[in-house]
């Protein structure tokens, strides 16, 4: 199903209805969940950084628990890959080493990055398997690919587990906690100044200019506080804004970058393209010129449904299609695949008064 399709749920149902809400969002995130997995499925990325294993890690094991089959498969001499259906898991196999070495003590995984590492460190993997052809004996009796099927049915067997399932389910939740909020939190502004002008934005970096994706989120992260103190003054291209909601995600060619939709008073600002250009000034001095800035309100091209601009109160397709950009920014897959710390804050949104 692609995007311009998925839109199409909210059109039948009424995205202002908390009731349906809940249904909406988990639909919207099996159907991209299944757009996502078809476009990806045979590509290989390389694990050039920790950062990407982790990335890898966390696609490897949906796809896993998404299919069926073992990898390999015997005949009476042999083992030879099941299917091509099992291609992007017999590739993955093949970088166990290289994600126990990017594998950080101090980190704090998602569910399925830490079921991982926790399974191969108890049954134990070959120390390269790259060099290993997969009739290789790597202990005993046992060759690398019976290794590899007995990784994949423990895998599928924690992974159907009651505590791993409630981990998903709290991520879950959480996930759906911050699309109703913020939903709430628009319709709030719309009943309270009745047009709102909706800037959309991304916030990033230029990741050549930084040595690591650690470093770079903490540039990203000190930047967006700075950001946000200009936000909380609303004065210059700030006056009259009324709100915003903010998340943070990882993106294997972004790195961790910044969605945001701003909003203002739509009786007092209505030139949306002139106030992006001055957001982006002011995310440029304060990254000192090594930020990254993208609004679908300057290239009007990229949206799938007319939700940047003006939006009134009472207009529900432009209020449904709002709703769907929030669930964009907040959907069950944006969650980091690893955090640097507990408490670390990926959700952001302005205050009801």
């Amino acid at each position: 199903m692609k995007l311009a399709k998925m839109l199409k749920l909210f059109q039948k149902f009424d995205a202002s209805d908390e009731r349906v809400r809940c249904h909406l969002y988990e639909q919207l995130n099996l159907a991209h969940h299944k757009l996502t997995t078809k476009e990806e499925k045979t590509v290989i990325i390389y694990d050039h950084d920790s950062n990407v294993s982790f990335y890898n890690i966390d696609r490897f094991m949906r796809e896993v628990k998404r299919t069926t089959h073992l990898p390999y498969v015997k005949n009476k001499k042999e083992f030879y890959v099941s299917n091509f259906r099992c291609r992007l898991i017999c590739e993955n196999l093949k970088k166990i080493s290289t994600w126990i070495q990017h594998r950080k003590a101090d980190l704090r995984y998602s569910p399925y990055v830490e079921l991982f590492y926790q399974t191969v460190l108890t049954i134990g993997y070959p120390d390269d398997n790259y060099s290993y052809p997969i009739n290789a004996l790597w202990m005993g009796s046992m060759t690398i690919a019976d290794f590899g099927n007995q990784l994949i049915t423990t895998l599928r067997a924690r992974m159907s587990s009651a505590e791993f399932k409630k981990k998903l389910r709290d991520q879950y939740e959480n996930g759906f906690r911050q699309f109703n909020s913020s939903v709430n939190y628009v319709s709030y502004l719309l009943s309270k100044y009745s047009k709102l002008l909706h800037i959309r934005i991304d916030l990033a970096y230029d990741r050549s200019l930084i040595e690591s994706d650690e470093q770079g989120l903490s540039f990203l992260m000190d930047s967006f506080t700075r950001f946000r103190k200009l936000l909380s003054r609303k004065d210059g291209c700030f006056k009259d804004l009324t709100g915003y909601i903010a998340h943070i995600e990882y993106g294997r060619l972004k790195g961790h970058h910044i969605h945001m939709s701003l909003f203002y008073n739509g009786h007092k600002r209505r030139q949306d393209e002139l106030i992006a250009h001055q957001v982006r000034e002011a995310w440029m001095k304060i990254t000192a010129g090594i930020g990254l800035f993208q609004s679908t309100n300057l290239d009007r091209h990229i949206p799938v449904c007319n939700a940047i601009g003006m939006i009134k109160r009472g207009d529900k397709d432009k209020f449904n299609c709002l709703v769907y950009v929030i669930w964009y920014q907040v959907k069950e897959d944006q969650n980091l695949t690893f955090k640097y710390g507990k408490k670390q804050r990926l959700y952001f949104r302005g205050e009801i008064t």
